[in-house]
């Protein structure tokens, strides 16, 4: 048992060794920007639904920092910055069904509705095959780390005139952290020995928690009161398109 162990831990040791050796142009630093596409849950409309995200395109960026084992295999640091503007008619129906017991006709309301935005800072493994050697390769990748979500503002405030008393229907709890997935594929081309472009998709996943709260305040008093207070959970799901660029360190 000792001994199958021991070959098994030399062999180890020479394979790293070997795979080590064998990389060329360790470092890799690279930029890429492109559009961010919701889908699933997060694209949602339905003002029923307490799982709609409401999310239409936005923008995504990701900053990758590269250290090649191999010349097909590299340990990749990446932070990815995603956006997504807010549907605003279904987020303000959304509202409205919330708060569908609290106004008559004619009271005023305002509303006001914000985006989603997320940064996550997060450790992958890249792997690459050359369809043309030296020039042309096709590369695929996995990131996980840590998501860090602005969620959006949704609020609504009802004001009743003839009462003297307000509503109002808001998120709270701003930033939420979670566990993020993220798959890569796509192409490399080198143009010179510092220089290379990438043109790749990715599969961004990750989750946002926050509460929502309801409640009622009089110009007559200063109190509040306190309607309805529930939790949100929403699955932030995008499907993205980059163009980046790659300097060979």
């Amino acid at each position: 048992m000792m001994n199958n162990f021991r070959n098994l831990l030399i062999v180890s040791i020479f394979t790293i060794l070997y795979i080590t050796a064998t990389a060329e142009n360790r470092f890799h630093a690279s930029m890429a920007v492109g559009a961010g596409f919701a889908t699933g849950t997060f694209q949602q409309t339905d003002p029923l639904s307490i799982e709609a995200g409401f999310a239409q395109q936005g923008f995504t960026m990701n900053f990758d920092g590269d250290y090649y084992l191999h010349n097909r295999v590299a340990l990749s640091a990446r932070l990815h910055f995603g956006q997504a503007s807010i549907n605003e008619d279904a987020a303000f129906n959304w509202l409205k069904t919330k708060t569908a017991d609290y106004y008559p006709i004619g009271d005023s309301v305002r509303t006001e509705n914000g985006y989603w935005q997320w940064t996550s800072p997060m450790l992958g493994l890249k792997v690459n095959y050359p369809l043309i050697l030296n020039k042309l390769y096709i590369e695929g990748s996995i990131y996980s780390g840590l998501s860090v979500t602005s969620n959006p503002q949704h609020y609504l405030r009802i004001i009743d005139e003839e009462n003297k008393k307000e509503v109002i229907s808001e998120n709270v709890q701003d930033k939420h952290y979670s566990i993020p997935l993220m798959f890569d594929g796509g192409l490399r081309m080198k143009l010179n020995n510092q220089l290379q472009i990438r043109l790749y998709g990715s599969v961004y996943r990750s989750k946002s928690t926050y509460q929502h709260l309801i409640y009622s305040s009089s110009q007559a008093s200063e109190s509040t009161q306190l309607i309805g207070d529930f939790e949100v959970h929403k699955k932030i799901s995008t499907l993205n398109i980059y163009a980046g660029i790659i300097y060979v360190l």
